[in-house]
């Protein structure tokens, strides 16, 4: 824990206390998500200053598509044993996968619970949209299902040669590990998404991180810019 105490330290004159929170960490292969999700665990859990939740807070960990839903299993499944699936049906089966996720994060959330994701919602933009599927369709798709939006998105930024590097020695490799094409363009597709998103899902708050840097470097930026987000809509986050 001696990692985080100098950083809690700088932040121990924010006075904020937020409602559990659902966070959602996006970005390309290789960008660090598992990694910066213990973090603001760390972040939610071990502090004593008010800021998000205390340290008698829960965290739930989840990541998509989940492995629990018939739609999410079918997805994994056909992802890790090369099975052709079109953009459309890919887009079908994680937004179904996505309709029981949000069952799941609900009630986590209305018993106290903070729960932070391993993608969720902004991914499918960015990857569909790269496979030939319409932007519109997929926003329709969301809709129609009522599909949450994440409380705050955090989006860790690493550019397509980076993701390369990082991914390159990966001993399970699923079918988009192995879209060199898609790798390349991947960080560019999510910063256009971004740049739409409040048309489509208004009032969000969405961080951008450059994910380039040291893992520690990374990890100080997301709670700078966590605490700033706080701050800047506060009666949007603050407990009731």
């Amino acid at each position: 824990m001696k990692e985080f105490i100098g950083l809690f330290k700088e932040l121990s004159n924010v006075k904020l206390n937020t409602r559990p929170l659902f966070i959602s960490l996006e970005g390309g292969e290789g960008a660090g998500k598992n990694t910066q999700k213990y973090f603001i665990e760390k972040l939610i859990q071990y502090n004593d200053i008010p800021l998000m939740g205390n340290k008698y807070s829960e965290v739930v960990m989840g990541r998509e598509p989940t492995n629990y839903s018939k739609a999410g299993k079918k997805f994994n499944f056909n992802l890790n044993n090369d099975v052709s699936m079109s953009s459309e049906e890919q887009t079908k089966l994680v937004v179904q996968d996505r309709e029981e996720h949000c069952h799941i994060i609900k009630k986590d959330i209305s018993i106290g619970r903070f729960y932070i994701s391993d993608r969720f919602l902004d991914s499918t933009f960015a990857y569909q949209v790269l496979k030939g599927m319409d932007l519109k369709q997929i926003v329709h798709m969301h809709k129609e299902k009522k599909i949450l939006i994440p409380d705050i998105t955090i989006y860790i930024s690493v550019n397509g040669d980076e993701s390369l590097r990082r991914t390159k020695n990966r001993i399970i490799k699923d079918s988009f590990d192995s879209d060199k094409n898609l790798i390349l363009n991947l960080d560019q597709a999510y910063k256009r998404w971004f740049e739409k998103t409040q048309e489509y899902f208004p009032g969000r708050h969405i961080i951008l991180v450059d994910g380039n840097k040291s893992v520690d470097e990374v990890k100080t930026e997301i709670f700078e810019k966590i605490v700033e987000t706080i701050k800047n809509d506060y009666s949007f986050f603050k407990d009731i």
